[in-house]
């Protein structure tokens, strides 16, 4: 059972040390005294703080209350109604890329960011000749002739070579398409092999536009399996242990130029380990992107899952079980309800329910998304659990069943959807943390982003909402469900952390069609308790960079260039730094 807040440090240090007082008898003479006044004032101090805390705990509930009665009141639903205009507003403008001058001008200015925290290339020789670990680094050039760049490399121990198999380097590293490699390409890649006896490494990248100026960049998430599996995101710059290449057979043919991107699938599945630098190592000279194969989970397999509804509006559960049953009733067999029922039968909504063949499941307790949610589950026999909210409208075939092909391995332990609001722009394309006060949703209000290509194709993510969200069902019961901790925000982030803990994936999938109201049927509003809890149990987590995202774009849910020189993690969270 995980430690809630009456179970806290304080608390903790209060049972300690008044059990040390009842063991005073058994200290004998003048220390007996002395060590009584002790301990009694240390006792009293942590149980001023404890009540310190108590009432500021206290205070901050009944802030929470004050806001939840002025967000429903009439003058707020107004302001509401003004601040949805503008996010939409917004989203219309957000739809629109960015003109090519303002993100090469801000690109120029990353650029400088950059060069500015680069070393010398004396520097760089100095400090690699100290390392234990000296790789050879066989240079395999596709597409072009990258030899200037490779002479100009500050790390010296390499080779060229037109052929894998004549190599004579632990690495071979593929250059996959023409253009420059940066000045510290091999060091950084020499770098990350004194950590590590990695069997595939790849790094950031961009172009070199007509003007001989660097543009268009491409950054990358840490090792993502399902983003590879989507496509070929490694890019241009590819080094691959010479002895696992080997292993494999080398390069098959046939492949119509994918034959890298056919040796990584081959090699992550068999247990590789991956490495990503996150400096732009490789400078293309054409506009050409890497051949990609495409490879997809199991579409045969006929995975069923039962829906989960939590509701207490007849209108928004009516539009959510008829779309569910128009467009996913070969995957969803089951459907269950919770009726929130707090104030008494709602026999509106008990006949949607009945008319769409729904089981309901009575709660009339106040409400909590977690508690809701694991009644329902518990009640349901599928292999797959898909939990819905009752404001998603499903308006295309086929996204459930993209859901279960990504849950019909062992290795992906959730999966959620990409939700669009009604106005088109993106809700939820995966949770990022170190965003806002802990996460956020990646690109929100958003339609597509230049930046971060990767938005609207099936990755790997650290969490995703719960707004629509497919688990297997064992997984979900071996950890516990939805923590009631969380009635209201973090249930789903929650969950999918102690997934992630569990050495599951969470991966979001771009599925057709589906619309999200958000927050129609509770209050937006993170309360005390619940942030209290988040942060105990994760700030450690919510204060590193999030692999799958990139630190070189700024951390807001709009997706820009970070251009501050730093990882730009909120400061808020320095605390549970590591």
């Amino acid at each position: 059972m995980r430690v809630g807040m009456n179970e806290d440090p304080i608390s903790q240090a209060l049972t300690a040390l008044h059990g040390a007082i009842a063991l005073l008898p058994c200290v004998g003479g003048d220390a007996q005294a002395s060590l009584a006044g002790a301990l009694d004032r240390v006792a009293t101090a942590l149980e001023r703080l404890n009540g310190l805390e108590a009432r500021l705990a206290a205070q901050q509930a009944l802030l929470d209350d004050r806001l939840v009665r002025v967000e429903n009141s009439r003058l707020f639903g107004a302001w509401n109604a003004v601040v949805s205009y503008a996010r939409r507003l917004l989203g219309r403008q957000n739809a629109s890329p960015a003109s090519a001058g303002a993100l090469a001008e801000d690109y120029s200015v990353w650029v400088a960011h950059e060069q500015a925290g680069l070393p010398e290339i004396e520097e760089a020789r100095a400090v690699a000749s100290r390392w234990p670990r000296q790789p050879l680094f066989s240079l395999v050039t596709e597409g072009g002739n990258p030899e200037p760049s490779v002479h100009n490399q500050s790390y010296g121990h390499w080779e060229l070579c037109a052929d894998p198999a004549r190599a004579g380097g632990e690495y071979l590293c593929f250059l996959h398409r023409a253009g420059t490699l940066s000045p510290f390409a091999l060091h950084y890649l020499a770098e990350a092999l004194q950590s590590g006896d990695y069997d595939l490494l790849y790094s950031d990248e961009d172009e070199i536009d007509a003007g001989g100026g660097r543009a268009k960049p491409k950054f990358k998430p840490d090792w993502s399996p399902a983003l590879l599996s989507s496509c070929m995101y490694l890019g241009s710059l590819v080094a691959v242990s010479r002895r696992r290449f080997a292993e494999l057979g080398g390069f098959r043919t046939g492949l119509d130029g994918a034959h890298l991107h056919d040796l990584a699938l081959r090699l992550t599945d068999r247990g590789a380990r991956v490495h990503h630098i996150g400096r732009v190592l490789f400078h293309a000279s054409d506009g050409n992107a890497p051949a990609a194969i495409s490879r997809r989970g199991n579409p045969s397999a006929r995975t069923e899952m039962a829906a989960i509804v939590c509701s207490k509006s007849p209108g928004l559960l009516d539009t959510c079980l008829k779309s569910l049953r128009a467009t996913a009733a070969e995957t969803v067999r089951h459907v269950i309800v919770i009726c929130h029922e707090e104030t008494g039968p709602n026999e509106e909504l008990r006949r949607v329910i009945q008319r769409h063949g729904a089981q309901p499941v009575t709660f009339t307790g106040a409400f909590n998304y977690s508690v809701m949610n694991n009644l329902g589950a518990a009640q349901a026999r599928t292999p797959c659990l898909l939990f819905l909210n009752d404001d998603v409208r499903a308006t295309a075939y086929g996204w459930t069943e993209l859901l279960a092909e990504q849950l019909s391995g062992e290795r992906v332990g959730i999966a959620g959807a990409v939700l669009r609001y009604p106005s088109g722009a993106l809700q939820h394309a995966g949770m990022v943390t170190g965003m806002n006060d802990g996460v956020g949703h990646v690109g929100r209000h958003m339609r597509s982003s230049e930046l971060w290509p990767w938005l609207l194709t099936t990755r790997n993510v650290s969490a995703v909402t719960g707004a629509c969200l497919a688990i297997r069902a064992d997984l979900f019961r071996a950890l516990g469900g939805f923590d009631p901790a969380f009635p209201n925000n973090y249930n789903d982030v929650d969950l999918c952390f102690r997934a992630r803990e569990a050495g599951r994936e969470i991966v979001c999938v771009p599925v057709p069609g589906l619309v999200h109201a958000e927050c129609q049927t509770r209050p937006f509003l993170v309360r005390f308790e619940e942030r209290y809890e988040f942060f105990r149990r994760w700030g450690l987590q919510l204060s590193r960079p999030d692999p799958y995202f990139s630190t070189s774009l700024s951390p807001s849910e709009t997706i820009t260039l970070n251009v501050s020189g730093e990882t730009g993690y909120n400061s808020v969270l320095a605390k549970y730094r590591g």
